[in-house]
């Protein structure tokens, strides 16, 4: 059995925008996205096109970012990264 066996790549994942902006950015950070990104351990510029060209999606490195801050301030990920079929 090869590694890439176990891999479903009918599924996709992605980041809930709308629920990002309104429970980390304004709530945790009052709307500031380089005080997000900074706490989050990503470039200010790249955040502030994840949130604002909706073409943009997050890759793998953004999701576990955002997966390790809601870890550690004790947030459910979940409500963040969703996983949805093509």
């Amino acid at each position: 059995m090869k590694t890439n066996d176990f891999i479903d790549e009918t599924q996709v994942m992605g980041l809930n925008r709308k629920r990002f902006v309104e429970e980390i950015l304004n709530l945790d950070f009052n709307g500031s996205i380089r005080s997000c990104a900074i706490s989050i351990g990503m470039n200010p510029s790249y955040l502030h096109d994840l949130i604002f060209i909706p073409t943009k999606d997050a890759g793998i490195k953004t999701l576990t970012k955002i997966y390790h801050y809601c870890k550690r301030t004790g947030k459910d990920p979940e409500r963040f990264i969703f996983k949805q079929r093509r």
